[in-house]
């Protein structure tokens, strides 16, 4: 018995989302992020509304090539935006260079969002959806907590 995942099984558009301090773009053409937040919660070490001095947003996906359209945007939500309305909103723009292969292959895209100060006002969610009708969302959820929970003990 084969139980091996295959092709056919495989969706038709995935992607996914890091949220870190920094996003470094090496000389090799590697990039690093720098202080990832693992899960989906972030801790915030002061009373809101505070501002990070900086916030990124690794953003990656890729789509079968037979399906691939080019007008794929990015809506970021944060704290207090309506179901509605993002703060945020992007198009990922061309050009494009469609893979070798097949209608199986996957064109696959990333954008790297830096925003320098990044206010947070509120408890609430960091949502990232994909549009074109793509049920595709991540989020980071900035939870607040109190210096007391969140201090070094004292030094012995």
């Amino acid at each position: 018995m084969n139980d091996a995942p295959r092709l056919e099984d495989s969706p038709d558009f995935f992607g996914h989302s890091i949220f870190c301090d920094d996003i470094r773009q090496e000389i090799d053409g590697k990039v690093t992020y720098v202080g990832a937040y693992t899960g989906n919660v972030m801790l915030v070490r002061a009373p809101l509304p505070i501002a990070l001095p900086k916030f990124c947003i690794g953003i990656a996906f890729a789509q079968r090539r037979k399906l691939f359209t080019p007008d794929i945007g990015i809506r970021i939500f944060i704290p207090g935006d309506s179901d509605e309305k993002a703060s945020i909103e992007a198009q990922f723009t061309g050009p494009f260079e469609l893979p070798e292969g097949g209608d199986d292959t996957y064109v696959r895209m990333t954008a790297n969002t830096v925003f320098s100060p990044f206010p947070i006002t509120q408890p609430g969610a960091i949502k990232v959806f994909f549009t074109d009708d793509m049920d595709i969302r991540q989020e980071l959820v900035p939870a607040e907590a109190t210096p007391d929970a969140t201090a070094s003990p004292p030094p012995s």
